[in-house]
Formats: C-alpha cells, structure tokens, sequence
C-alpha cells in the first residue's frame, strides 16, 4: 500500500515534469535552463563536471557528444540498453504529446476562425437592418414634417372647431335636459336628475333669459316634480331610514328647505314628537341643519323653519 501511494506523486510529478518540457520546447523557452546556469556553482567540482553533461539535457547549450561520452565513461552496457528504452519511450510521448498539443492548437484555431466568420456575418445582417430602420426613421420623420408644416396654419382652426365642438355638445345637454329629466322621474333616479339639474344650473343662470328659456322652464317644471316625490319620501313613515335620509341630502343640495319631524332623544321642542331619533342623527351626520316645522310665521303655507331647540 506504501509504495502505490508513493507512485502516484511520483507519476504526477513526471507527468508535470513532461507537460512543463513540451511547453518549453514548443514556444522555444527554458525558464529551468536558465535558472540551472544561473545557480550553476563558481567553482567546479569532479563531481558537478561529470554530472553536468548529463542533467543539461533540455538546455540549449546541450552537447550530444559529450553527453554520450559521459554517459558511455559512467554506464555498463545493461545500464546503456535501460537508457536507451527509457529515451525511445519519453520521445515516443513527447512525440505523441506534441501531436496532441498541436491538434488541439489547431482545432481552437479553426473554431476561432469559424467563431470570426460567424460575428463578421451577424454584423454584417445588422447593419443592414440598421440601414433600414434609419431608413424608415427618416421616412417618418419627413413625413412628420410635411404633415405639422401642411397643418401649422389649420391648427387654430382645427382648435376652434374643437372648442365649438364640445360647446355644441353642452348645447345639446341643455336641449335634452327635460327629455332626460322625465326619464328619471320614470325610473325614479331622483340623484341622477339633481345631478343633471345642478351641473345645468350656472348655464341656465346665465343664459336663462335667451334661447334656453324654454327649456329652463321645462326643466324647474321636471325638477319640481322631483321635489315633489322627495318631499313625499321624507315625510312618508313607511319609508326606510336610507330612502329619507338621501332625500334630505338631494333637498339639500337643491337649496329647498327641509322639514325634520325626527328629533332625537337628547333634543327636546315644545311642538315636536320624537318619533324617529335614529333619522336625525343620520342627517345631522351630513351637515345639514335640523329645524322645527311648527314654529309660528306670517305665511303658514311656505316652509321656514328656525333651528331645534336643546
């Protein structure tokens, strides 16, 4: 088991040892040769003379004749046949190596230039797809132009037309404003038609008294059948707490006055029953003011009320 285990180190460094000498001998460099010279010893010995011939054997100064001068002075002839295995197996796989080196320095060699061919013919396709994008671009861009410079002296006309056109459309808003009015007293929409009526409002407060009279009376004849059902709402038990509760919020925003018979517990009027607590609290959370309806006033039939007495 030890010697196996000492072979290996042994068969890696030769390995290494055979790699790093084919290196050398390829690109022409000897990095151990000149290290070797340079620690060569000043003053030569017996020993150093006989062995140097030996161990110079990569070096570039090596001398063949001395070399086997040497090696025939110190080796019998056994020795000699053992040398001469050893040397025809290492240049059989030096020469087998640098075969192998010089294939595969081969192969990367015309997989480079396939690589080379490849990107020369992938630039070449980009840059005609290049061309033609900047092509087109300058296409569209001279045609940008022809277009905003045919265009320039329309553009405020094709502004005012604009203007006109969304105007026309307000106008025809108004036109239909009854007509959609009825249709949401039908469908009982009641917060669709305060919507409608008060986006109109400032259009009828301004131009009321012209064209638009007619159909600012159409429209105050709608919206007071409107008022109509949402005071019929209000003031109707039966209804639910929400239904009343949004009548008082589209009253409100009609600027009609609210008539409240629901006064909480914690409110008390000399004149007013507390039949619906919870519905005042719900108005009174929008905002709106809670007044009693039996307060005395000169006209008894329109609606003014004062504020709830606490």
């Amino acid at each position: 088991m030890t010697t196996t285990v000492g072979a290996a180190p042994t068969a890696m460094d030769e390995k290494a040892r055979r790699t790093r000498d084919l290196l050398a001998s390829f690109y022409n460099t000897d990095p151990a040769a000149a290290g070797a010279v340079a620690a060569s010893p000043a003053r030569p010995s017996p020993t150093a003379a006989t062995a140097s011939p030996l161990e110079s054997i990569n070096s570039t100064s090596f001398n063949p004749d001395v070399y086997m001068d040497v090696l025939v002075q110190q080796s019998n002839l056994e020795a000699l046949l053992q040398r001469h295995v050893k040397m025809a197996a290492e240049i059989k796989n030096l020469d087998t190596d640098l075969q192998m080196l010089v294939y595969e320095n081969y192969n990367k060699f015309i997989s480079a230039t396939d690589t080379i061919k490849r990107m020369k013919t992938n630039i070449a396709g980009m840059e005609t797809n290049m061309e033609q994008l900047l092509s087109k671009i300058t296409s569209v861009q001279s045609r940008s132009d022809t277009v905003n410079t045919s265009l320039f002296n329309k553009r405020e006309n094709i502004e005012k037309l604009h203007r006109t056109r969304n105007l026309l459309r307000k106008v025809q808003f108004i036109y239909d404003l009854p007509t959609r009015l009825n249709k949401c007293i039908k469908a009982g929409a009641y917060a669709d038609a305060v919507r409608f009526f008060t986006g109109a409002k400032p259009i009828f407060e301004a131009y009321g008294d012209t064209s638009f009279q007619d159909c600012k009376k159409a429209s105050e004849e709608a919206m007071d059948l409107v008022i109509q059902q949402l005071q019929a709402k209000l003031y109707t038990d039966s209804e639910p707490i929400e239904a009343r509760a949004e009548a008082v919020v589209l009253l409100k925003q009609l600027n009609f006055p609210v008539c409240i018979f629901a006064i909480s517990s914690l409110f008390t009027c000399q004149f007013c029953s507390n039949k619906d607590g919870n519905g005042y609290l719900r108005v009174a959370g929008q905002g709106l003011d809670i007044f009693c309806p039996h307060r005395q006033h000169p006209n008894p039939n329109q609606l003014v009320f004062g504020r709830a007495w606490a």
